[in-house]
């Protein structure tokens, strides 16, 4: 309330100055007088054209930092109307003529036109913000909107009689001029309106100076063609009062902010150094050059046992400094308490502005964990060391960039009867191999060039002539690694395995001898079992009665069947496991060739590549020797047709199933297998179910399928 009362006196005030001298000049009705007037009138438009200046003036240069967009468009709007008040100014009628010939008529255009500009410009200033339309409101897009505005109303100096305005009378306080102004003060109104509520909202203190400057700017319009001095002093007032608000938003707030900015910074800076100061790791002390403490930091107090208090003011070479023994930059001092502390000390000059020593300035950094760390690497070594030389194993280390061994245990000393410093600087394959060039014998591999080019462990066994005897070596690798994962070194391990080597084919020796005999007892056996079939063949050819015939070959297919096993056994590499496919493909081959008159029946394997041992391929022979038997013999009666499929496959959880199927004539639903005088089907299920464990099941849909299912090795 107080500004605005404040504001109401400055423009009654400045209202009737301006009515005062007017009715001065006008009062003494001379020549002088009229010449007074048209000199007043214009240094006051010029006085209004230099603060228009002015205003842009500061909104253009003040933007490259304040980056304020509402004021340079302020700035641009009262530039071009500093232009068209230029412009009323020099189309006075006692002025030169502008161009075309002046008149009041031509001036009064020219006013109108800035105080429309002008009006319409503020009121579109209201929704500029700071940081609206960059790519619309900037230097370069405001420097052609100024020169098209401009360029526009110059055309008004040349065709002023063509002009909109031309058929009015705007000289003179007309209804044309009236209702100008009234539309002129509508905009200005609603501007201020705008104004002050965005100040409201955004609490811009600023924006009352826009508001109070348009204000007087209404005024203005609306008092000059009654009294052109108040007029005049009215709109330099109000274009003052926009400079002092854009000079707040461009240069005085922005600087405010970079004052308050730095001070912060400043503040927070000397804090930062404070906090570092207080609180680093070492021990920070500053002395004057009469060598007073003038600091002392809590990592002092707490290595040296002094507090800040105790030790301002003395002299730094009272409390420590004096008897020290150094050794470089590290130096031993003594703990309040009289314990030997060792730090790290480095010593700075403090200079003033002048480059005048004022004192010294110390950083303490306390290495006494790090002396002990230190001793323990020295001791860690040392019991590296022992361990490696106490180890049966020869161990070297070896620089993989030129082939050189850098250290070597005991052992490895001993075996090549040398000393360590013959040793050390000497090649590998100088040492090893008594040749000149980085590489291994032909027959034998590298582990260290394996384990450099690879970056991984190596394992390999080499033989040298020791002394004329044959020595075996067991040889691994491992890599040490620097930084970036590249092998740099290789730690070189070797063994004396001559003796397990002996003891090896001691082993290997014996163990051929006992597959040469067992595969010798396979042979054996087989031939045995051929040599019984053979004399049940001899015995079948005195038999006429088919029955007993019939029981002479199925008892020989039977031997037959345990024979092929034993003749893959001792045919195979492990003699422990035969190939079940190649079995079942000779068995059923066997079986077609012996009942070849009565077979009319086709044959479909689907057999999986099993291996199976002795336990478990002796009872599946017999059995599908049993099924395939009774397949081919009664399964397709009287010359009929049809299929025997064989299957034998290994199941999930290494369980084994085979299937032996016909599509004949079937085994009768009375028939139990579990029950019956037939050898064959005694054999199948106590073979099945009491030597392979496992289960029968009997399906008679479609002909005849037996399945067995049981648990594999």
């Amino acid at each position: 309330m107080k500004q605005t009362l404040k504001w109401l006196a400055i423009i009654m005030s400045i209202f009737l100055i301006g009515v005062f001298l007017e009715e001065t000049i006008d009062s003494s009705k001379s020549n002088i007088s009229e010449s007074l007037e048209e000199t007043f009138e214009v240094i006051s438009e010029l006085f209004s054209v230099f603060v228009a200046l002015s205003i842009f003036g500061i909104t253009w240069y003040a933007y490259t930092k304040s980056r304020d967009r509402h004021s340079l468009f302020l700035g641009a709007t009262f530039l071009i109307t500093g232009f068209l008040i230029l412009f009323h100014l020099l189309s006075y009628p006692f002025m030169p003529d502008f161009i075309t010939p002046n008149s009041a008529h031509k001036s009064g255009i020219f006013f109108i036109e800035s105080r429309i500009i002008l009006a319409v410009l503020i009121l579109a200033s209201v929704f500029v913000q700071k940081d609206s339309r960059p790519e619309l409101i900037n230097k370069r897009v405001m420097v052609l909107f100024i020169i098209a505005i401009v360029s526009v109303f110059m055309v008004s100096v040349f065709f002023h009689n063509d002009s909109l305005f031309a058929a009015y009378r705007l000289d003179i306080y007309s209804t044309e001029t009236v209702d100008l102004l009234f539309v002129i003060t509508i905009f200005i109104l609603v501007a201020c309106y705008l104004y002050a509520k965005r100040a409201k909202e955004t609490g811009q203190n600023n924006l009352n100076l826009l508001i109070y400057g348009s204000l007087m700017i209404l005024f203005s319009n609306l008092v000059y063609f009654f009294y052109e001095f108040s007029g005049h002093f009215l709109i330099i007032t109000g274009f003052f009062y926009f400079y002092l608000g854009l000079y707040k938003s461009s240069v005085e707030l922005p600087y405010e902010k970079l004052a308050i900015a730095e001070e912060k910074l400043r503040i927070g800076a000397e804090n930062k150094y404070r906090n570092l100061f207080d609180n680093a790791n070492d021990a920070i002390i500053t002395t004057d050059i009469q060598d007073c403490v003038t600091s002392w930091n809590r990592s002092a107090e707490k290595l040296f046992g002094w507090e800040a208090q105790e030790v301002m003011g003395k002299k730094l070479s009272e409390l420590f400094l004096l008897g020290q023994s150094a050794s470089g930059i590290e130096t031993v001092h003594i703990h309040e308490t009289g314990n030997r502390i060792f730090v790290s000390l480095t010593i700075s000059q403090l200079m003033d502005s002048n480059g005048k020593l004022t004192g010294l300035s110390f950083i303490i950094h306390d290495i006494t964990e790090r002396k002990k760390a230190e001793d323990l690497v020295i001791k860690s070594k040392e019991f590296t060391e022992t361990v490696i030389n106490s180890m049966n194993d020869s161990i070297s280390v070896i620089d993989v960039n030129n082939f050189r061994i850098i250290d070597a245990n005991s052992v490895f000393l001993d075996n090549y009867g040398m000393k360590k410093e013959e040793v050390i600087g000497k090649t590998c394959h100088e040492i090893f191999h008594n040749c000149t060039k980085p590489c291994a014998p032909s027959d034998e591999i590298c582990p260290l060039i394996e384990t450099l080019n690879t970056g991984k462990n190596s394992t390999s066994e080499h033989m040298h002539n020791k002394g004329g005897e044959k020595r075996y070596f067991e040889v691994s690798t491992s890599p040490i690694l620097d930084e970036n994962g590249k092998v740099v070194s290789v730690i070189y391990i070797s063994r004396d395995i001559t003796e397990r080597k002996k003891a090896e084919k001691i082993i290997e020796d014996s163990l051929h001898e006992k597959e040469t005999l067992l595969r010798e007892i396979h042979h054996r056996v087989k031939n045995n079992m051929q040599i019984i079939s053979s004399l049940l063949l001899l015995q079948s050819e005195n038999i006429i009665d088919q029955k007993y015939l019939d029981i002479f070959n199925d008892s020989n297919n039977r031997i037959l069947s345990m024979s092929l096993i034993h003749e893959k056994l001792y045919q195979s590499e492990n003699l422990a496991q035969i190939n079940i496919q190649e079995y079942i493909n000779d068995l059923v081959s066997n079986l077609m060739s012996s009942y070849g008159g009565k077979g009319n029946a086709e044959l479909e394997l689907n057999v999986d590549n099993i291996p199976l041992n002795i336990n478990y391929a002796v009872p599946c022979g017999l059995i599908l020797n049993e099924l395939i038997t009774n397949s081919i013999k009664y399964a397709f009666p009287k010359d009929r047709h049809g299929k025997i499929k064989i299957v034998f496959q290994k199941m999930d959880g290494n369980l084994i199933h085979f299937s032996v199927s016909d599509d004949g004539i079937g085994i009768p639903r009375n028939m139990d297998i579990r029950n019956t005088k037939s050898l064959g089907m005694h054999l199948i299920t106590m073979l099945a179910e009491n030597q392979l464990h496992g289960e029968i099941i009997l399906n008679r849909e479609r002909g005849t399928e037996f399945q067995i299912n049981f648990k594999g090795e």
